[in-house]
């Protein structure tokens, strides 16, 4: 730990050194993507303590106070594609967790009835919560409008971001190239249903329509009237969506809760059918074995719930109302840039480059991650005091007859290798349930072979022996785990110069097989991996108005480049 010149703390993580302890023929080697006995690694994780230190005029001498509570510092495994979130990020893992069993916003998440008068839920209160969380009543607030492009346009430009780090699935990478003008185009997915611009949009494909398909267009309309010939808000709305259909489409291909073992919804009548696979198409908490299994990830519980209030129409457009400037916001750079103001703002913006899943065990942090036992309060580990003070407190430095401006700490008993989440964590029970060495789990998540011949995997045992008939039935569908921590493939630049850039795919790992002998390379050649980065040879214009050329928006930095 250090402080920059600026007065701010600095943690610096490990070397990302890794080995064995074990020597002889054959060693050191692994044998497992996740748990290899007697390596050790320098991920790790622990509590923050902090002490001000002032001279005091009253007294005439030095006084100690003692932060209230410790903050918590992850080390995990490099990033190599920061500038790309994951598909869920831990930081909408969390938030989904705190609405969910925190009660950390009532107005939005909380009990049928309640939402014109929240209620306030001390989550500090444990009786208080668990009467709030065993309600049965809890619900989503249906009246809360999302923002297009701080709540829903960040999740919708992702897809198309993931293209450019793999190129197996080129064929249905098309769908996604919003600078093509794909299905994922903010110009038409921003509008408001009843706005001027959908009235306009609408009033025009009206007029463009084929007459018998304008008569079904305005009989449409009259059949939305009441009896009276008067008409509700909903219904005006509905007369000028135009791109309702397209949004209903793409919310319908989500995968649902529950569903994180389909692949595609087949042959289901009055479904959301497109015959297409569910998305996001990414592994899910256990796409390893066909026993309880979790194939396949699926957004957040808040992530789905404002995605389909977008997807009803019930969604404001910020640069409509005049609430965000466009110049100079585009929606191709649409991450803001602005320090945080507060801590919470701080925890969000680290923790949304922090991978959200699939937890199978995990990125930086574990599925231990989604345990509301682990939390003292929103975006705040529960911390073992025992293990997370200093030797000697505030209040005995004061006195005066202690060491003077002594801030160590020790620990001189070993660490749990369980978990007591009542008295708290100590240092390392983030990490712990992480791979070991984290090369080897790093290594591997490329892709996987999902087993999606059929959802009840529990119901026929899988793995019987000599059954010919189910091992000829088996569907394999290679699916990736995360590309935004660990690519496939990048586009790198060849040449440059006066005339454009010339660009060619390639594995990015190149050498390090996708093997066990691949797992031991990468112990060593992790730190010569390049990041990948917005490509520098691009002008800005492909990011202001998404011009033609972006197939190679981001390129590989080599680490003597850096």
């Amino acid at each position: 730990m250090m402080m920059d010149d600026e007065g701010r703390l600095l943690v610096v993580g490990g070397y990302g050194c890794s080995g064995s302890e074990r020597s002889g023929p054959g060693e050191p080697h692994t044998e497992n993507y996740a748990n290899n006995d007697g390596w050790y690694d320098d991920t790790s994780d622990g509590p923050v303590m902090a002490r001000l230190v002032m001279y005091s005029q009253e007294v005439t001498r030095t006084r100690y106070i003692d932060v209230d509570y410790p903050a918590w510092v992850i080390v995990g495994y490099p990033r190599y594609v920061p500038q790309v979130l994951d598909m869920v990020t831990m930081d909408e893992v969390l938030y989904d967790l705190f609405l969910r069993n925190l009660a950390s916003d009532t107005s939005l998440y909380g009990r049928l009835g309640s939402f014109e008068n929240p209620e306030d839920i001390d989550f500090h209160n444990e009786a208080q919560l668990r009467q709030w969380r065993d309600s049965g009543r809890l619900t989503w607030n249906t009246e809360f409008r999302p923002l297009f492009y701080r709540d829903i346009w960040p999740i919708l430009y992702r897809p198309d971001q993931f293209r450019f780090l793999c190129d197996i699935l080129a064929q249905s990478n098309f769908p996604h190239d919003q600078e093509q003008r794909g299905l994922f185009d903010p110009a038409k997915l921003s509008v408001v249903p009843g706005s001027p611009k959908a009235r306009e949009i609408a009033a025009t494909q009206t007029e463009a329509a084929a007459p018998s398909v304008r008569r079904k267009i305005e009989f449409t309309n009259l059949s939305r009237f009441t009896p009276t010939g008067l008409a509700t808000v909903q219904a005006e709305e509905a007369r000028h969506d135009p791109y309702e259909a397209l949004r209903l489409y793409l919310f319908g291909l989500l995968r649902l809760p529950g569903e994180e073992n389909e692949f595609k919804i087949e042959d289901k009548v009055s479904s959301r059918l497109h015959n297409l696979p569910l998305m996001p198409l990414l592994c899910g908490d256990n796409p390893l074995t066909n026993t309880a299994p979790s194939k396949f990830l699926r957004l957040t519980d808040y992530m789905l719930f404002i995605l389909k209030q977008w997807a009803d129409g019930r969604f404001i457009n910020e640069i409509d109302e005049g609430w965000l400037e466009s110049p100079p916001y585009t929606p191709y750079l649409p991450y803001p840039n602005t320090p945080p103001k507060t801590g919470p703002e701080f925890d969000r913006g680290v923790m949304s480059n922090v991978l959200g899943g699939a937890f199978c065990p995990g990125g930086e942090a574990t599925w231990i991650m989604r345990n509301p036992s682990i939390y003292w309060e929103p975006y705040r580990f529960k911390a073992d005091r025992s293990l997370s003070d200093f030797l000697q407190t505030a209040a005995q430095q004061n006195t005066g007859t202690g060491i003077e401006a002594d801030y160590t700490f020790n620990v001189e008993n070993p660490l749990s290798q369980d978990s007591d989440f009542v008295t708290g964590l100590q240092p390392g029970d983030i990490t712990k349930y992480s791979a070991l060495p984290w090369q080897t789990d790093f290594n591997e998540c490329t892709t996987n072979p999902n087993d999606v011949t059929y959802a009840d995997w529990n119901v026929t045992y899988p793995d019987s022996e000599n059954d010919a008939d189910l091992r000829k039935g088996t569907k394999i569908w290679t699916t990736m785990w995360w590309p935004a921590h660990r690519p496939l493939q990048y586009a790198e630049v060849r040449t440059t110069g006066k005339n454009d850039p010339t660009y060619v795919w390639t594995t990015w790992s190149k050498g390090v097989p996708q093997t066990d002998a691949g797992d031991l390379k990468m112990v060593t050649e992790w730190a010569k991996l390049g990041f990948i980065i917005r490509n520098p040879f691009l002008p800005s214009s492909v990011y202001d108005k998404a011009a033609t050329g972006a197939d190679y928006i981001y390129v590989s930095v080599e680490p003597q480049q850096r």
